[in-house]
This record gives structure tokens, C-alpha cells and sequence, in this order.
């Protein structure tokens, strides 16, 4: 799983595409890539409706690395993919789409690239630690993972999930046992911050829709719907003649604004496969089209960046809504929406200034008894990364 992968040479293979916006005043149904030939690798971008197939960039001789990771940069419009060029330093390269501007990253080999919206940054680990890199900068900060993980899946088995803000990938935690969990790390430091184990079926080609905050993955044909919390599949789709497995280095794209799950498989006629495209329509839940890979090509590690990615909004709960207020026994306690990726806290105080109690917030709601207070006027603050944030909100107990 870790040897590096050299690329076919008897065929054209197209490699390492994320799907993204050529253009934010039309939404295109673009995926880019690396088509590597006998003639030399290029930069390329696909149409994943049509099939046309475009050059944009001649790039040398390259190797795909373990496997061949990639992902899209939303924010700054970049290609981000884990391959080796002949003749130039760098693990990781940067391709902007819009100029072809193209920078070199020498740092640390792993897996499962992922982009973290909310910081500028791309994430992968090496089993051991995970890796965040901030676009701009290019400075890794690593952070030692907290579970132990014995190996990782490849085919697109990783996603950074907006419905908690993490960073979400398949793993092997049993050193004697191939035993698959979900693992969700907490994408600022390496933390868990869930766990779910024996996966099964596994899936492959994982994508989220940002709208509705459903994960999509499939094991052969079969196509799921799927909850990593508790673990449901609900199968909305089979794709015929799928066989059950993948070409190293594949992964599926997601067209958000569409709602089209693109996944690249092995179709099997007669006695030998050849490499097709699948796009399913999630919100009919039935097969859009499936065609060839154009001239016979393999392609690889699809991902999607619509016209405008509208990311899920983290604000601070700054201020505390409470209900019902005066109150002689338990009150809720409502913070809006929560900024999962840091740690805050709701601080009572009485009307001297003393601090009652410190709470960790955990969801947009928290209850809060009375208890042994006295009947009192009292007074709710936030606490974000050690500092207060809002003004004060008043608690009446009586």
C-alpha cells in the first residue's frame, strides 16, 4: 500500500483529477488531472458529462506516490496531488487552474489528502501523525495521531466532513485482524473526536453533500447512502457489470451544485475490464449515465469544486439565548451554530462577578439546572480559546 505506484506504460492513463470550476460565472462540469503517455505526462481537465478531454500543461515524466493522492483547493483554485517529477524536487505540487502556475513541496510522503476550507490548508497522514499545510506559507505543522492505526485503504476512502468539522478516514486498528473503523480526527490537532468500529461492507470513493450533510460511498456496484455515526446503509443505486475492486489510485467527485456523484470502475465485459465512469443522480437516486473512459484512459482520484462552494458558516456562539428566563428550575441553553474546531466554554457568574461554573460546549443546546443556587439575577458569558467573546447574557432564578 505504500510502494510507489509507477505509471502503466502500455496505456494512456489519466491520473490524479479533482473535479473543479473552470469558471465562477457558469458552473462547469470540469475534472482535472494528469494524463500521463508515452510521450510525456500533461495536465489535463475532462468533462465528465461529455468526455472531452483537454491539455493544458505539459509536466515531464512523473510517479504517482502512494498510490496517488490529491484534493481540490476551493479557496485559491488549486490542484494539489502526491506525485514525484522527474528532474524536480517535491512530494506535493500545487497546479492553479486558472494560470498553471505550478509550486514545488518537499515534505513528509503519506495518504488521504483532504482540504480544510476553514483554514487555507490541505491534510494527510502517514498512519502515524496527521499532516496539516497551510496553502500560503507551505508550513506543515504535524500531530501524533492518538490511536493506533495499522494501515490505511486506499480508493478515496478519507473526506473532511462538514457536519463536525473533521478530518474522516478508513482505518485498520488491529495489528492481527483486518478490522476497519471510522476514525475522525479534529483537523487543528490530531485529536479524535470519534470512533466507530468493524465497517462493513467498506466503502469506497467517499464523498459528502455539503447541502444536506449526506456521506455517499460505494462498495462494487452498490451504491449507499451512509451514516459513519451509526453506521446505516441505505442503498439508493447498483451500477451493472461493476466488479468489486478498483484501479490503484482512484477515487469518486461530487458535483454539489448538481447533486452527481462521479465514480470511476472496472467494468467487466466478457473476460476483461475496462476502465468507465458512472454519474449518479443522488437526489433521484437512480444511474445518470455511464460511458468509457475516453480513449481507453484510467482515471484517477476525482474530486469536485462547484462554481461557488458555499461552506458551512463556524461563528462564534457568542452570545447565550436562554428559555425559559426567570425560571425557578432547569433553563436551555442556546449558543447558535458552534465552532466544533475550538474549545468553548459557557461561564455563569453572580451578580459580585464570582465564577459558579465553567461548561464545556458540546452542541447548540445545553440544559442547565438550578440546583443549590439561590433565587438570584445572574449572568452567562462565553469563553473561546481562553478569552471572553459577546457581552453578557442575564439568568434569572427564583
Amino acid at each position: 500500500m505504500k510502494q510507489k505506484t509507477a505509471f502503466i506504460i502500455k496505456c494512456i492513463i489519466l491520473s490524479t483529477l479533482l473535479f473543479f470550476s473552470i469558471s465562477f460565472t457558469v458552473h462547469s462540469q470540469y475534472l482535472y488531472g494528469i494524463l500521463a503517455t508515452q510521450q510525456g505526462d500533461h495536465f489535463v481537465r475532462l468533462h465528465y458529462q461529455t468526455g472531452k478531454l483537454d491539455t493544458l500543461l505539459h509536466l515531464g515524466n512523473i510517479i504517482l506516490l502512494n498510490g496517488g493522492n490529491a484534493c481540490a483547493d476551493y479557496n485559491n483554485r488549486n490542484f494539489i496531488g502526491e506525485f514525484a517529477i522527474g528532474g524536480t524536487p517535491g512530494t506535493f505540487h500545487i497546479i492553479n487552474i486558472d494560470n498553471l502556475s505550478i509550486q514545488h513541496l518537499n515534505l513528509t510522503e503519506g495518504f488521504l489528502l483532504e482540504f480544510n476550507p476553514y483554514n487555507n490548508s490541505f491534510l494527510y497522514t502517514n498512519e502515524k501523525f496527521m499532516f496539516s499545510v497551510n496553502i500560503a506559507t507551505h508550513k506543515a505543522d504535524s500531530f501524533q495521531i492518538n490511536v493506533p492505526v495499522y494501515g490505511t485503504l486506499a480508493g478515496k476512502t478519507s473526506l473532511f466532513n462538514y457536519y463536525d468539522t473533521s478530518y474522516m478516514f478508513l482505518a485498520n486498528l488491529n495489528d492481527t485482524a483486518f478490522l476497519i473503523s471510522i476514525i475522525m480526527l479534529n483537523p487543528y490537532n490530531g485529536k479524535l473526536k470519534h470512533k466507530t468500529d468493524s465497517i462493513n461492507p467498506l466503502l469506497y470513493d467517499l464523498v459528502m453533500d455539503i447541502d444536506s450533510k449526506i456521506i455517499y460511498g460505494h462498495y462494487g456496484g452498490d451504491v449507499y447512502k451512509f451514516n459513519p455515526y451509526t453506521v446505516q446503509y441505505n442503498k439508493i443505486a447498483t451500477i451493472p457489470d461493476c466488479v468489486i475492486g478498483h484501479y490503484v489510485g482512484q477515487m469518486g467527485a461530487y458535483d454539489q451544485t448538481l447533486k452527481k456523484y462521479i465514480i470511476p470502475y472496472p467494468r467487466t465485459i466478457g473476460y476483461n475490464s475496462y476502465p468507465y465512469l458512472a454519474v449518479i443522480d443522488v437526489l433521484k437516486n437512480k444511474i445518470d449515465t455511464i460511458y468509457a473512459q475516453p480513449a481507453n484512459t484510467i482515471v484517477y482520484q476525482l474530486c469536485f469544486g462547484p462554481k461557488t462552494l458555499t461552506i458551512p458558516n463556524h461563528q462564534e456562539p457568542a452570545n447565550v439565548k436562554v428559555f425559559p428566563n426567570p425560571s425557578n428550575d432547569q433553563v436551555t441553553l442556546t449558543f447558535g451554530m458552534v465552532d466544533r474546531f475550538k474549545d468553548h466554554y459557557v461561564l455563569l457568574y453572580d451578580v459580585y462577578g464570582r465564577l459558579l461554573l465553567k461548561r464545556k460546549i458540546t452542541s447548540e443546546s445545553i440544559m442547565l439546572n438550578k440546583g443549590n443556587l439561590p433565587a438570584s439575577t445572574y449572568y452567562l458569558r462565553v469563553m473561546s480559546d481562553n478569552k471572553l467573546i459577546g457581552s453578557a447574557t442575564k439568568l434569572i432564578f427564583y
